[in-house]
């Protein structure tokens, strides 16, 4: 469960843990959905199943014996518990593994729209979507290698804030040409309310690892400014592409002279890339950015003007 989950969770038996591992198995079959719905033809609607149960062994356990099921899907989430009568032996076993077969089936038709068998004991169900996303920000961070933490790793690593929707050939361009030219390595630091765009749900979080599979991915909520990010990781250093560096800079979301002020107490550096322009010293000084604090900013070669909303426009996602 710890290898399968990428942590060790407070309890083996537990609605939460059904759902950690709903969740999990969500990410792990969604990676292979379009290969799969294009070899069968279909529309590969992904589904993550997580079951975990005490049932009866030789030897009477001082608890109750439940079963907690979960299933994820891109429509939401569901939570399903049933306590069974205790006993011992391995009759009683092979009963209890019936029960969670069943429940583990029901749950996987009713997330597929199907009616559920007619056994009695498949009653409670209640959609999750808010414990899903907050059980996803209790551990924010997804190491390439598959763990999960409940926080940024000491090293020195650079974040990549945005909202990757969906993750480029620029993004990822420019997080190779950061670690290439620093020796820092980059985590992509997902936004989860973004003070432009619409906040992120559990679904969309889970999408989102999947596509940047392989690299360090770091979510949270509650920092939408560079400003507040930089107060929540003090002497962190932030990649951002050139027309982030400009937005920034609009008084619209903060007075700017303070926020520069704010960013070298804090010890705050940028690596800035070009987006839509070429970056370099003399534009770096030609935006505005007071002598005192050029120092802030430090410019990587490459110039990366893909976007994530030209990409949906041109896949018809615009309205997303």
């Amino acid at each position: 469960m710890e290898i399968f989950l990428g942590f060790q969770p407070e309890r083996a038996c537990a609605p939460e843990t059904a759902l950690e591992l709903a969740e999990q198995a969500y990410l792990r079959a969604a990676s292979g959905t379009a290969r799969a719905a294009g070899a069968l033809g279909g529309s590969g609607l992904t589904v993550g199943i997580g079951l975990t149960a005490v049932i009866a062994t030789r030897e009477e356990h001082r608890g109750d014996h439940r079963v907690f099921c979960a299933s994820f899907t891109t429509a939401g989430s569901s939570l399903y518990a049933v306590t069974l009568t205790k006993g011992v032996g391995v009759t009683k076993r092979a009963e209890d593994e019936r029960v969670c077969a069943d429940l583990g089936l029901n749950a996987l038709l009713a997330a597929l729209g199907y009616a559920p068998l007619p056994v009695p004991f498949v009653a409670v169900s209640s959609d999750t979507g808010a414990l899903a996303r907050e059980l996803l920000l209790r551990r924010p961070m997804f190491q390439a290698d598959g763990r999960r933490q409940r926080g940024l790793p000491d090293t020195a690593v650079v974040l990549f804030p945005g909202t990757f929707d969906p993750p480029h050939p620029g993004h990822f361009g420019m997080a190779d040409t950061l670690e290439r030219v620093t020796g820092h390595r980059p985590v992509f630091c997902l936004t989860l309310d973004p003070p432009h765009k619409a906040p992120i749900g559990s679904v969309d979080i889970l999408q989102r690892v999947k596509l940047l599979r392989g690299r360090d991915v770091f979510f949270a909520a509650g920092d939408k400014l560079y400003l507040d990010k930089a107060r929540r990781h003090p002497g962190r250093s932030f990649l951002m592409g050139s027309d982030a560096l400009v937005r920034m800079l609009d008084p619209k979301w903060c007075p700017v002279q303070p926020m520069l002020e704010s960013f070298q107490q804090l010890g705050t550096h940028f690596y800035v890339v070009g987006r839509d322009v070429e970056v370099g010293d003399q534009w770096i000084d030609a935006i505005g950015i007071p002598a005192a604090f050029r120092s802030l900013f430090s410019v990587l070669p490459g110039r990366y003007d893909v976007s994530s909303s030209a990409l949906r426009q041109a896949a018809g996602l615009a309205g997303r």
